[in-house]
């Protein structure tokens, strides 16, 4: 936690697996708060054995202390307990155990997701193809599901370039953890591995953006896939830091923003909803 603290970080939320084997434990760290820099509680809670083809995982930001396992035989039950306990549900990476698209419907407690994580940093380091749940969140927003967009490290401290890779960017009042947590819900936030979404804002038929000097301002979603200017970079190899879109071929859908810096690193906005 002081790694996160001294690296400057806001906030974090550690989640540790709570199952059987670590005593169901909520791991506390309110402790560790301080003027500056603040925790929510939470845990990684799973909705059925990890050899089952389709158990998925997913992050509970906001859980009480005197959080209750689940009955026996009911993993999943946690999932919605902790929905109706007004957490934050995040699904983990979907990449890393390749969860399909087509099985979600069936899935037990799904409905409680509000978030898919489209970054996992520590899956980037140790098998990069499974570290991006893009293909998710696409299809989910495509289905008309209206969740939001994740990035984190899960960072296990295994190997030094596990963490500081992946986090969000929050609008908030305060650092107070229900005023986080409040604006988590409402989507008050973007995901990101460096660079900086400055703006988002949606002027009738178009959306300006405005970004820390970047290579690269794209939309992208479900709408005209061949539509002109949909993004904005300099041919000539420059930065760009601002872009106006057209949203009218996103109507009855949804778009999103994602930027890519000099380093190739990304940031990506919540779906919007022309």
């Amino acid at each position: 936690m002081s790694a996160y603290r001294e690296a400057g970080y806001d906030f974090i939320a550690l989640s540790d697996h709570f199952e059987e084997r670590y005593g169901w434990r909520i791991t506390d760290t309110r402790d560790l708060r301080t003027s500056d820099f603040t925790t929510i509680l939470g845990a990684e809670l799973s909705s059925g054995p990890w050899r089952d083809r389709t158990a998925y995982w997913v992050s509970a930001v906001g859980l009480p202390l005197d959080f209750d396992p689940p009955p026996a035989g009911d993993p999943a039950e946690v999932i919605g307990r902790a929905d109706v306990a007004g957490a934050f549900i995040v699904l983990l990476h979907p990449g890393l155990n390749n969860l399909p698209l087509d099985a979600v419907a069936r899935l037990p407690a799904f409905d409680a997701v509000d978030a898919v994580e489209i970054y996992n940093h520590n899956t980037f380091g140790s098998s990069p193809d499974r570290a991006s749940g893009e293909y998710m969140v696409d299809g989910l927003l495509e289905r008309g599901r209206p969740i939001l967009i994740n990035a984190g490290d899960d960072a296990h401290f295994a190997f030094p370039g596990d963490r500081f890779g992946g986090w969000i960017e929050v609008w908030a009042e305060t650092l107070d953890p229900p005023a986080l947590l409040a604006a988590l819900r409402s989507g008050a936030y973007y995901s990101t591995q460096g660079p900086r979404i400055e703006r988002l804002e949606v002027d009738g038929e178009r959306l300006h953006v405005s970004t820390s000097p970047v290579h690269a301002i794209a939309l992208g979603g479900a709408g005209d896939r061949w539509l002109d200017a949909t993004s904005v970079l300099d041919e000539n190899g420059g930065l760009v830091s601002e872009g106006t879109f057209e949203l009218s071929a996103f109507r009855e859908s949804y778009c999103r923003v994602t930027v890519l810096d000099a380093d190739r690193r990304r940031a990506w906005s919540n779906p919007i909803w022309p």
